[in-house]
């Protein structure tokens, strides 16, 4: 392929602190990216410090969301495409080859028009780095956009790649390994419908917070304001038949021409027309969170919360674990406070880190939950808390008297349920997290089986005689769910399996949980 916008031979500039305060949408995201790809920064994190900073308005905002993690989600079929038309891409500078990504990205994936996608790329290269590589920035997109049936041409991929699989993965923009794991353990066509999945934003969640009195009516007066489609979904995260033959009639001609192909092209799928229910009182909104929605988690009467995370959390039958519960793995408590809204008694939560376990404290506090109803929280890994090691967390949200008493009493006695939130690969929220799919490797994958293994062995002699061991991750990887499972059971006789639970990947919420239920005799 043609290779005449390479730069001249000798040294790239040299590279100039890229601005941290910015105000312009693509230059936010392009910060952003950087933080990601070359610092190792959480992709919600980077976006979250910048958007708080800069004053951009709320059409700004969803134009920098959108670049970065669509860039994110396609970054390798994006880079390899841009990279053909470079001779020596790793002497340019690492900020113009991301500004290119982006701009490429909005070009082929954002109803943008190409003359502004390209007039801004050339304009931060060239304001950056000088005329130059201004000039070779403007060639170079020039190029690929004369190239751009190629680019979604899935048979160009194979002619360019060894193998369907590698071409799958490359087109996907995920590792092959991965493509390899899917296709081995759920079979082609269910790792197909992972990787169109792992490519498009997952839904807006809401949950509606039960314990306040409102909370039915504000679900119905959300639903009333939609011209949406509203669908409820199953256990498995799937419309009936009925609902998605009609959703599939409403779909535009782009979205009908998927059918299972590799090589379409997965914009504005039909789920995005569609507004889902999960249960009683969570919804998944295919745009935007409404307005209504942020005010109610504004109040204290929702929160924003994955509701894949929500089903299959709701798929273990909570409502009959027998108490006192245990959250070992508590994170920031989404998971928590969902069910104490849901009246499960929940006494103790406990995680390593003490921003995200002091951030579930100020959570409850939000939803209306006073100190005897929260939960101690402690600070420390499972491991360390089932064995007396973790120091609980001084906080206002708790009560004085359960704040000094020492951990090993607050543990005496066991636990009705234990439930592990297990640290693991996040292979099912690429679509939620899209940089897992740059950073997770098979050796991560090893690691982390080890981590649960030893996470299960600590907690289970704290699940008193007829209580439930219930066990969750966000992955699709037997080795991490149905495996680990199977292996605990086998060391552990007196558990045995109760109910185990996976999202199905033609699920429109494209976020993929498994769950078990283990009830110690």
């Amino acid at each position: 392929m043609a290779e005449k916008n390479a730069p001249r031979s000798g040294p790239a500039p040299r590279k100039k602190a890229m601005h941290k305060a910015v105000h312009d949408p693509r230059a936010a995201a392009l910060v952003a990216l950087a933080q990601v790809v070359d610092e190792g920064v959480a992709s919600q994190a980077a976006l979250d410090a910048l958007l708080v900073q800069a004053g951009m308005t709320p059409s700004d905002k969803r134009l920098c969301t959108e670049l970065l993690y669509g860039t994110l989600r396609r970054y390798s079929r994006l880079e390899w495409f841009l990279h053909r038309f470079l001779r020596q891409p790793e002497k340019l500078p690492r900020e113009m080859l991301l500004a290119l990504l982006l701009a490429w990205y909005s070009m082929t994936f954002m109803r943008m028009p190409h003359h502004a996608a390209v007039g801004w790329a050339v304009g931060h290269v060239r304001n950056r780095f000088g005329q130059g590589l201004g000039n070779v920035a403007n060639g170079t997109l020039r190029a690929m956009q004369r190239s751009q049936k190629s680019f979604y041409d899935y048979a160009f991929y194979l002619t360019h790649t060894t193998t369907k699989q590698e071409a799958l993965a490359l087109w996907h923009s995920v590792p092959q390994w991965v493509v390899a794991l899917w296709q081995q353990q759920y079979g082609e066509e269910a790792a197909l419908a992972l990787l169109q999945a792992s490519e498009e934003a997952a839904p807006s969640g809401l949950r509606l917070n039960k314990q306040h009195a409102g909370w039915a009516a504000a679900r119905q007066h959300l639903l009333d304001e939609t011209e949406d489609p509203v669908v409820a979904l199953d256990l498995a995260g799937c419309a009936s038949c009925e609902d998605a033959t009609t959703l599939a009639e409403a779909a535009e001609p782009q979205e009908k021409a998927q059918a299972n192909n590799p090589g379409a092209e997965v914009r504005n799928r039909t789920s995005s027309k569609a507004i889902y229910t999960v249960g009683e009182c969570a919804l998944a909104f295919g745009g935007s969170l409404p307005w209504e929605g942020k005010s109610l988690a504004r109040e204290g009467n929702a929160t924003r919360q994955s509701a894949a995370s929500y089903l299959a959390l709701s798929a273990l039958h909570p409502h009959t674990w027998p108490g006192p519960v245990w959250d070992a793995c508590a994170g920031r408590g989404g998971k928590t406070l969902a069910l104490m809204e849901l009246g499960v008694p929940v006494t103790l939560a406990a995680d390593p880190s003490p921003q995200r376990i002091g951030a579930l404290a100020q959570e409850a506090a939000r939803l209306g939950f006073g100190p005897e109803a929260t939960p101690l929280c402690v600070v420390g890994s499972a491991q360390e808390v089932a064995a007396g090691q973790g120091h609980i967390l001084i906080s206002e949200q708790n009560s004085a008297a359960a704040q000094s008493a020492p951990l090993a009493q607050c543990m005496a006695g066991g636990f009705g349920a234990v439930l592990v939130d297990a640290p693991c690969s996040g292979l099912g929220t690429l679509s939620r997290h899209p940089e897992i799919r740059l950073r997770r490797t098979p050796a991560d994958v090893q690691a982390l089986v080890a981590t649960q293994a030893a996470i299960l062995e600590a907690v289970a002699p704290h699940v008193a005689q007829g209580g439930v061991l219930a066990y969750l991750t966000c992955t699709m990887n037997q080795e991490e769910n149905e495996e680990r499972v199977a292996a605990f059971l086998a060391a552990h006789p007196e558990f045995t399996l109760e109910r185990e639970h996976t999202i199905a990947p033609l699920s429109p919420l494209r976020e993929f949980f498994y769950g078990a239920v283990l009830r110690k005799r």
